[in-house]
């Protein structure tokens, strides 16, 4: 419950960018839920914003982050996905907004 009504208050602070550019307001959402996200989480997210774009689940997790105690590979991608900041294709490829 307290999750929820920290969120409820975001949104509330948030609401005057809603008047803004289309890109004000997707900026506002995103940043919500990135905000949300624990350290290790948000640096997966920087991970592949930055260089990891349209790589398979499979490969990421094998390639990139094998090895890295303080990841949880699937259960950070999974959380990054529940917040609708990156996406799976049909292909299996990751994406997110530009």
């Amino acid at each position: 419950m307290e999750v929820w009504k920290d969120a409820l208050h975001t949104l509330k602070n948030g609401k005057n960018i809603i008047r803004g550019s289309k890109d004000e307001v997707l900026w506002t959402t995103l940043r919500i839920s990135y905000d949300h996200l624990d350290k290790d989480h948000q640096n997966m997210f920087l991970d592949i914003a930055c260089f990891l774009v349209s790589f398979n689940k499979s490969t990421l997790c094998r390639v990139y982050w094998n090895g890295n105690d303080s990841c949880s590979p699937m259960l950070g991608l999974q959380n990054l996905k529940d917040r609708s900041l990156i996406k799976w294709a049909e292909d299996g490829g990751l994406y997110m907004h530009e």
